[in-house]
């Protein structure tokens, strides 16, 4: 039954509250309401014969999951524990067995490889160079990104050392801020503008495509005036490229103390741009409404391809994930490992696997889109992966917006206009799975 144009603008409104009500700020990753556990084995069968919606080549990456820190931070979504006598080791094996299991499916050469955490650096330089004595016989795009997180409180002249003599080309730094207020409240150990200056140098001489440091808004304490001083110290210091993370932590508050924050988030990230485009940087990737942004320096003279973390139907991308908690995917499923172990065991059903129908693959596909390309979705690059016209799958849907008057067309573009962070997600709900959001309301 057609709804009116009354019922459309209800549903819209409904959506904008769910978005507040929940913090729904950022698209799903995966639509699958009634996931199975599933063992290794399973999931690799599952990844051999799967129904795939895109028509672009396929295209693989590797993620590495060290899941070990000295310390936790307060604001860490990340899946970590504090480091133990002899965790390491075996932990090594456990990678090096998942890696072995998964090598005859992995296609290269690969766009990009990630060692994340936890805290990686946390490794000795023998640790490391066993790990990738294991993983030698990988191949690479020329332009792949192949990162190892670093926490400059675990960093040696030693480990950096060994990095030199991996494939690594890029490297990423967790600061998150210099204001050592805002750190003794995320219960983070405090990093000297000046040590890690010298970090920066000594990884200089490795001759690396990027040099990366992540810092965040919204921290606990922060202001725009500790915000700018950060940056400001980090621009210093002479990286390739600065990440900004908003964390919005939005659980167990109410809907006004929401719009505030949201706000005070927004005033501290439009700072950060400033800054860094008054010093001559580049913004690459994101917008006000996404999970980071990515800045260039004016000295990075080196494009890679980014490491996706979400789902990737348009580029038809395969993630392996190994590791405890890992998370791996593919176009038709996402899968994650969600119980520690250092024992490898292919018939373990301590995996959760979310499988995707060919219409779900291109709905997450257009949800991605409109997060990342500010609200616009390109008719030729939807047609360019699925062979199919935009307008033909998502008939009902445009002519719900359209009634309702949140969208415009050119050539080869649909603009979707939202006045909030709240509306935005309110279109993009349009396009999500029904069933899967029912469990919102």
């Amino acid at each position: 039954m057609k709804l009116s144009q009354s019922s459309i603008q209800n549903k819209f409104n409904m959506y904008a509250a769910l978005a507040s009500k929940h913090g729904l700020l950022i698209p799903p990753h995966y639509f699958d309401v009634s996931p199975t556990r599933c063992s290794l084995q399973e999931i690799k069968d599952l990844w051999r014969t799967q129904d795939v919606a895109t028509i672009k080549p396929r295209r693989d990456s590797l993620y590495i999951h060290v899941p070990y820190c000295l310390k936790r931070c307060s604001f860490c979504m990340y899946d970590s524990r504090i480091l133990r006598t002899g965790d390491i080791d075996s932990y090594i094996d456990l990678i090096i067995k998942e890696y072995n299991f998964w090598e005859d499916t992995i296609e290269s050469p690969l766009d990009s490889f990630y060692i994340g955490g936890g805290t990686p650096s946390i490794m000795a330089p023998s640790d490391i160079k066993r790990l990738f004595e294991a993983l030698k016989n990988l191949n690479f795009l020329e332009c792949s990104s192949r990162t190892f997180e670093l926490s400059p409180n675990t960093v040696t002249p030693e480990k950096i050392e060994e990095l030199g003599n991996t494939f690594i080309n890029r490297v990423s730094l967790g600061i998150q801020s210099l204001d050592d207020k805002v750190l003794q409240k995320a219960n983070r150990i405090n990093s000297s503008a000046y040590g890690l200056k010298q970090i920066i140098c000594a990884l200089k001489d490795l001759s690396l495509d990027d040099i990366n440091i992540d810092l965040m808004v919204g921290l606990n304490g922060q202001t725009v005036a500790n915000v700018k001083s950060s940056i400001e110290k980090v621009i210093e210091m002479g990286p390739l490229s600065i990440t900004i993370y908003s964390y919005r932590d939005v659980h167990n508050i109410s809907e006004m103390e929401l719009d505030e924050r949201i706000l005070e988030i927004q005033d501290q990230l439009i700072c950060a741009y400033n800054v860094l485009e008054s010093a001559g940087w580049r913004h690459v990737s994101g917008n006000i409404n996404t999970e980071y942004n990515i800045f260039h320096s004016p000295d990075k003279n080196k494009e890679l391809i980014r490491h996706k973390t979400s789902i990737d139907v348009f580029n038809n991308l395969n993630l392996f994930g190994l590791g405890n908690h890992a998370i791996g995917f593919t176009p038709s499923m996402a899968y994650e490992c969600d119980a520690y172990t250092n024992n490898f065991d292919i018939d373990d059903c301590r995996y959760t696997v979310f499988r995707h129908s060919t219409t779900q693959q291109m709905r997450l596909a257009v949800c991605n889109m409109l997060y990342s390309n500010n609200m616009q979705i390109d008719l030729n690059l939807f047609f360019e992966c699925f062979g199919r016209n935009f307008t033909d799958v998502f008939a009902k849907e445009l002519e719900e917006l359209s009634s309702i008057n949140r969208l415009t067309k050119t050539s080869n573009m649909f603009n979707f206009i939202n006045n909030s962070q709240y509306e935005a997600s309110a279109i993009q709900m349009f396009f999500w799975d029904k069933k899967f959001l029912q469990q919102f309301r």
